[in-house]
């Protein structure tokens, strides 16, 4: 079976536009850790405000605008509304270059989360109709490697501008693509028909499939189905920790191993960002070939996968040489580019076809608010109170303990309800 829109020629090409348009995304979601140590000695900041400028200043309105952002995702045209908010965030974005206080630079952020708070549900809604559920977990692997590879651009890039220009020029150039790739997006591709793959649901007007499902019947479905309600707290940890590294790395090479930040930035950038690409591109066709779309089986690859992250997050935080600790991020991040895409790809396999939009909107809006708005803070408040930036990190890298335990429960509770349909 074919998605409406032409076959997979075309549904490759879209998922690799998504999927640029993700990587500016993570770029500019993640533009402070670049910058963090030249923000901090220009505007005389402390770590708790580098953390709230990479967190809730990020996160805060991005939490306000998800719902009402999956709300629009699941009665209106998914392309039109995407092409407008990519506009908008890479716009403000370049305006950040422009900031002349630490409170105007606060403001262009909180709008930046604002407008970006549609692109990922919006995202994974379009792929989950142009992709069957034995193939999602490839693009959607896909997808996420979009965050290693915006990392790898980010810090790379971003490396090489803080040695010949400033901190102000990061931002500029992390906000100028994203125009282009939201003229891309509206005038080359189509909206796909809704659950395409999936059960089917009564058509629309403009043979779109409606959806009819109101905030609270989407809330009573999610509470009502328990793995995909473990998903959630599950995917915030791991997203969180994951964000709270990328962040941090940078000034724990700085501080711990005396780093320029030039060469923490590199590091980082190929350490992390390279690493967790691989993970994520190749844990989707794995994922696909061994679970066949089946939600239980992915979830047993992301709980082996965040244990064998906190496995390699102990050496890269205590090791005392760098060699240790670069080898121990790579290895954290390829484990960090399995279990992060494959989070995800439960959730969208578990929620219904027309609820997908502000399933995955709430998803993100907790995983972002919790996940990546307070765990860098909370990593920052812990450097300040005991002066190392060391222990910080090691505590938030063990919190994967719990997104493994969440992952195995979601395993049992799915195994128990095969036995009972007599599938298992």
């Amino acid at each position: 079976m074919t998605s409406d829109t032409g076959g997979r020629t075309y549904s490759w090409y879209f998922l690799g536009l998504l999927t640029f348009i993700y990587i500016m995304g993570s770029i500019d979601r993640g533009v402070i850790s670049v910058i963090a140590e030249p923000l901090k000695s220009h505007f005389q900041l402390t770590d708790q405000q580098i953390g709230i400028l990479g967190g809730i200043g990020y996160s805060a309105t991005y939490a306000i605008a998800a719902l009402p952002s999956g709300w629009l995702i699941d009665r209106r045209n998914r392309r039109n509304l995407l092409s407008v908010t990519i506009a908008a965030w890479s716009f403000l974005s370049a305006f950040s270059a422009f900031a002349s206080s630490f409170a105007i630079l606060m403001i262009a952020r909180l709008a930046v989360g604002a407008a970006e708070a549609p692109i990922t549900p919006g995202s994974l809604s379009l792929i989950a109709d142009i992709f069957p559920k034995d193939r999602r977990s490839s693009a959607v692997g896909f997808y996420y490697a979009g965050t290693a590879a915006g990392q790898i651009i980010l810090f790379l890039l971003g490396g090489w501008l803080l040695m010949h220009f400033t901190w102000r020029s990061v931002f500029l150039v992390a906000g100028i693509p994203g125009l282009v790739l939201a003229a891309l997006l509206l005038f080359t591709t189509r909206e796909p028909e809704r659950g395409t793959f999936d059960t089917q649901i009564p058509k629309g007007d403009g043979g779109v499939k409606a959806v009819g499902a109101g905030p609270m019947e989407v809330v009573r479905a999610t509470w009502n189905n328990r793995p995909l309600l473990l998903s959630i707290p599950a995917i915030t940890i791991g997203s969180g920790v994951v964000y709270a590294v990328t962040v941090w790395s940078t000034s724990f090479f700085v501080r711990v191993h005396h780093m320029t930040v030039s060469q923490g930035l590199i590091w980082t950038g190929v350490g992390f960002g390279l690493c967790m690409a691989i993970g994520s591109v190749l844990v989707g066709p794995f994922a696909d070939r061994i679970s066949g779309g089946d939600p239980r089986k992915i979830a047993a690859i992301a709980a082996i996968a965040s244990i064998l992250a906190i496995v390699a997050g102990i050496p890269m935080v205590l090791g005392g040489s760098e060699a240790t600790a670069i080898a121990g991020l790579a290895a954290f991040s390829f484990m960090g580019g399995v279990f992060y895409p494959t989070g995800f790809a439960i959730a969208l396999n578990l929620a219904p076809a027309d609820q997908r939009g502000t399933v995955m909107a709430g998803i993100r809006l907790i995983s972002v608010f919790f996940g990546s708005g307070l765990l860098p803070i909370a990593t920052g408040a812990v450097s300040d109170i005991t002066g190392s930036i060391q222990p910080a990190l090691l505590l938030t890298i063990l919190l994967l303990a719990v997104s493994a335990a969440l992952y195995a429960w979601i395993y049992r509770m799915l195994r128990i309800q095969d036995v009972r349909l007599g599938s298992g």
